[in-house]
């Protein structure tokens, strides 16, 4: 996620589109699939989207990713 962050930041677009796919890789491996195909919407939109629209979809996907991680906390504590 801090990578997705930090291309958005730096105004990346190759580099968000590799961290959104490494973000969708381990996602739909552990079955966060919400989180997978938006990292994966982010993936295809990143180098053609404005950067307004890009920072709404980087914020849904961070929502997205706490709560999968509050999940997986939930489950194995």
């Amino acid at each position: 996620m801090q990578m997705i962050k930090d291309a958005a930041a730096n105004g990346e677009r190759t580099k968000l589109q590799k961290a959104a796919h490494a973000l969708r890789s381990p996602s739909v491996s552990i079955g966060a699939a919400r989180l997978g195909m938006m990292c994966q919407s982010l993936e295809i939109s990143a180098d053609k989207q404005l950067w307004a629209e890009l920072s709404q979809m980087i914020n849904q996907i961070e929502s997205e990713y706490r709560n999968v991680v509050k999940f997986i906390q939930n489950f194995y504590l």
